[in-house]
């Protein structure tokens, strides 16, 4: 089918903004926090917003989770298509940039789940969901502008895997998985807004066979301990 091609050719990077950056990112060695983004994004043929909330434990482990929603422009059966998600995620910060090294290095892995909604598919009673895993690394350093305002540069690499499947009234009718590799470049500008609270501001372009997908995200993290 088309509509599963469609969505192979998109939904494989599908809101999953939370792959791109963590809140470790933005804490020192030792520090715990707790953290909330917000993500717009947008591709060709598509468009979605997302919220994750997030903990990090010694500012090298983060465990967190996002929950997004996709619009497509294309139709499905002359109706609308959408689709919501949900990735938890864990993220390790392997390297810490400081006086001796001048670079941070981190590796993350995740699970999404896509469910796909139409009233094309209601009305056939049909559904359509996707799932699958992604793992990825990132490289990124800091430049101080002052005490309290940051400018963070960033690249990133990551490999996703999804299976879609299509059924009817539980029977299976079509199962189809594939993956992909994409790059991201970003920068951030962060600064405290208080002793212990953080905001962030995080655009970046994500390359995906050739098509760039712009991804703009803002977040604020309380640290809650050292």
């Amino acid at each position: 089918m088309k509509i599963i091609q469609f969505l192979f050719a998109w939904t494989i990077v599908l809101l999953y903004n939370a792959s791109l950056f963590s809140q470790g990112n933005y804490l020192k060695n030792g520090q715990n926090a707790l953290g909330i983004f917000g993500c717009y994004e947008s591709g060709k043929d598509y468009s979605a917003i997302s919220g994750s909330a997030s903990f990090s434990m010694f500012g090298n482990f983060d465990f967190g989770v996002s929950f997004a929603k996709a619009f497509f422009d294309r139709k499905l059966a002359l109706e609308e298509l959408n689709a919501l998600e949900i990735a938890p995620k864990i993220t390790f910060h392997a390297i810490k940039q400081d006086l001796n090294m001048p670079l941070s290095f981190s590796i993350f892995a995740s699970y999404f789940y896509h469910s796909y909604i139409s009233k094309a598919l209601d009305q056939r009673n049909m559904q359509m969901i996707g799932n699958g895993y992604s793992v990825g690394a990132m490289v990124y350093t800091d430049v101080n502008f002052s005490q309290s305002i940051t400018f963070q540069t960033s690249i990133g690499i990551n490999n996703i895997a999804e299976t879609l499947e299509l059924s009817v009234v539980g029977a299976e009718l079509q199962t189809s998985s594939d993956d992909a590799t994409y790059y991201n470049l970003g920068f951030s500008l962060f600064g405290d807004i208080s002793p212990m609270t953080i905001i962030a501001f995080h655009p970046s372009v994500l390359l995906y066979r050739h098509e760039p997908i712009l991804i703009i995200e803002l977040g604020f993290v309380a640290i809650i301990g050292e």
